[in-house]
């Protein structure tokens, strides 16, 4: 792999502002991107499709399609792999802003850090994680450092890195991988739309299989992390459905009490979240519909 080049796939579904946003970050790159893949779940205007085409330089070549298979933010992404023909493939959600030098530094950290077990390298938005967040994972997660995967298959991340360190998963709002794994192993898809953990059951899974990823704090990213089109409560339904189902593929009855203990910090956390920032409505959504989501799927 001498020269890295990166194709970029978004998974979008009715976020067109977004959508222009972060497609125009990508237009203003020190060094373009060989491709622009998006994959649309949605309606995209004629107008926006405009914006999004002139905001390319003309060596990047552009896709717009829509998805293969089920429409869901997974089987998007694995559309794209199907069509990119980059070295390294790197997934954007569609409120993610890159940094100008993303790209540029994103291949040099491959050409640093790449080995035969290196499956990919993310950028983190360093902005996101306090001391009040760091201690919650202590208490339920039972890590409160590293970009790790507990036993129960519940993720745990440090924002304070200033350098690039290795890293057992990669959040998914900006993450590389090299083509040829990824193509291996795609995405899992359970309910279609917004699947929640798609990115830790990727990780844990290749994991398995002895690769790791580079959390890289260098790379320029912001995530705006803007409500999903489903809503909070159908969202976070989703969630609790996955965490016992990424468990239940791949971790060990043993770390059961585990996963509940951590289970039971993830419907707290959103009602302390609405407690102390306010928008109480939407975080009891939030925990109320993770809580339903857990419960019915360890019964099922």
């Amino acid at each position: 792999m001498a020269d890295y080049d990166v194709s970029i796939v978004i998974a979008t579904k009715d976020r067109q502002l977004h959508l222009v946003n972060c497609v125009q970050s990508i237009g203003e790159q020190a060094t373009p991107p060989l491709q622009v893949i998006i994959v649309n779940d949605g309606k995209l205007n004629p107008h926006n499709r405009e914006r999004i085409e002139s905001a390319l330089p003309a060596d990047t070549e552009l896709i717009l399609t829509d998805n293969s298979d089920a429409s869901g933010l997974s089987d998007a992404r694995n559309t794209g792999i199907e069509i990119a023909t980059g070295e390294i493939v790197l997934f954007l959600d569609d409120d993610t802003i890159l940094g100008p030098n993303f790209v540029r530094q994103l291949r040099d950290s491959y050409r640093t850090h790449d080995t035969d077990r290196l499956a990919g390298i993310g950028g983190i938005d360093g902005s996101r994680k306090t001391t009040a967040s760091r201690i919650f994972h202590a208490v339920f997660y039972l890590r409160a450092r590293g970009w790790v995967i507990n036993p129960a298959g519940i993720q745990v991340s440090d924002h304070r890195i200033t350098q690039p360190v290795e890293a057992e998963w990669l959040p998914g709002y900006a993450a590389s991988f090299k083509r040829d794994v990824i193509a291996e192993e795609p995405f899992a898809s359970w309910e279609g739309g917004r699947e929640s953990f798609e990115d830790v059951e990727y990780a844990w899974r290749i994991k398995s299989q002895g690769y790791h990823f580079i959390a890289d704090p260098t790379l320029e990213v912001t995530h705006l992390r803007a409500e999903s089109n489903e809503g909070a409560f159908t969202e976070w339904i989703k969630g609790g459905r996955n965490r016992v189902r990424i468990f239940r593929r791949h971790g060990s009855l043993f770390f059961l009490p585990l996963l509940l203990w951590s289970g039971f910090g993830e419907f707290l956390k959103p009602l302390l979240t609405g407690a102390i920032h306010g928008d109480a409505i939407n975080q009891v959504a939030k925990g109320t519909g993770y809580l339903m989501g857990f419960i019915s799927e360890l019964l099922r």
